[in-house]
């Protein structure tokens, strides 16, 4: 049986062989399934043929003429007649479902015909006395070609009893009329796993028997941006060490974590897989040399990796053997956004990019030294549990 002593001097230790849906917090019916789309008929199937598609509604506010019809699988909305630029034509759905706290997504392709209209996806709450107003961001585009809008992170308020997703058509300037077409909408409902001030939600992120599985395309998982994962302070005595444990399944350059910026040049720490010389490497951006030499890992290969800068030297370890050491010297700049499968690039878009594709088991960032470490792993058994060779 694996011995299960916390790791040490850990500051943000997570273990995903566990099933992180299990835990008390949680809806215990969103189990291994906690991704489905929660819209009903998302294809826009219109069985009656009125061009309305079944289990969604249409409102035209006052002042605007609106039009529905399906068109190669896109929900048409033609805006005919506008007195005004605040509102438009719109499709939408209700949810009733919910529980306050609850953390929702919603994504659906759009495109529009010009400029004159722009395309919105949105989610509103209502009350048992009327609207209560838009949680998330507003997503919205002119392009004429189809673009992905995305809602991120919207948290269902107390007071909330339904929500409501909206597909809406809005003229540029009072008078515009113009046509938008919306595609394949999808409401995700996230799971969060919570420790105390260290919780996380997953963005498509599937937990597996060999940890959190990302597919490469848009899955995530955000970390809580907790003073527990921001260590700025590294010196022989308080190391700053990472371990994980992760198998990249796809041949390319991607991110395994980082606590970044939004630019690909502000990384307070990041773990890389560089594909170009298939590296797992450790980037610190406010160091003289980002990039650290790394250890080889091909696609398909599980490692435990272990990364260690004590304010003079980065050392690196692969499956607890050191792979080698570089002599860097700097300091640790905090960074706002902490996520593992890809990093940050635009916040108040949430635009995110080089996701990851494959596994992470576990992760530690903390203080211990990383022969501590190492022994830690050794000493409960997990080179045994993930089969790493010695």
């Amino acid at each position: 049986m694996m011995n299960n002593t916390p790791p040490p001097g850990a500051r943000l230790y997570y273990d995903f062989t566990t099933d992180p849906f299990c835990q008390k917090a949680l809806d215990r019916s969103m189990i291994n399934i906690p991704f489905d789309n929660l819209l009903t008929n998302s294809q826009f199937v219109d069985s009656d043929g009125n061009g309305i598609p079944d289990n969604w509604s249409t409102y035209n506010p006052s002042g605007i003429v609106g039009d529905y019809s399906l068109e190669n699988g896109y929900a048409k909305i033609e805006l005919t007649e506008s007195t005004t630029a605040s509102t438009g034509p719109q499709l939408s759905q209700n949810i009733t479902n919910i529980a306050p706290g609850q953390v929702f997504s919603c994504r659906c392709v759009a495109k529009v015909s010009s400029s004159n209209v722009r395309a919105l996806l949105q989610i509103s709450y209502y009350t048992d006395a009327g609207y209560g107003g838009v949680i998330g961001n507003t997503a919205t585009t002119t392009s004429e070609t189809d673009t992905v809008l995305s809602v991120e992170n919207a948290v269902i308020p107390s007071t909330a009893v339904r929500i409501q997703i909206l597909l809406r058509l809005l003229p540029t300037a009072s008078g515009d009329t113009g046509v938008g077409w919306f595609k394949s909408p999808e409401l995700i409902r996230h799971s969060t796993f919570k420790q105390p001030d260290k919780s996380a939600w997953l963005y498509g992120s599937k937990w597996t028997p060999s940890g959190l599985e990302f597919d490469g395309i848009d899955d995530y998982c955000q970390v809580e941006n907790n003073a527990d994962a921001d260590i700025t302070v590294a010196t022989p005595e308080k190391p700053l060490t990472i371990g994980i444990v992760t198998r990249p399944t796809e041949a390319s350059s991607m991110f395994a974590l980082s606590k970044n910026y939004r630019d690909t040049t502000t990384y307070q720490y990041a773990i890389y897989y560089n594909f170009n010389n298939k590296r797992l490497q450790a980037i610190m951006s406010d160091l003289n040399n980002a990039y650290s030499p790394g250890i080889t890992v091909n696609v398909g290969e599980l490692v435990y990796y272990v990364v260690s800068y004590n304010g003079l030297t980065i050392k690196e370890f692969k499956n607890g053997l050191l792979s080698g050491s570089a002599a860097r010297a700097g300091v640790l700049i905090s960074r706002p956004y902490f996520h593992l499968g890809c990093k940050m690039n635009v916040p108040t878009s949430g635009s995110r990019s080089l996701f990851y594709k494959g596994t992470i088991s576990e992760i530690y960032i903390g203080h211990a030294q990383p022969d501590e470490l190492i022994s830690w792993f050794e000493r409960t058994g997990r080179f045994e549990k993930y089969g790493i060779p010695r």
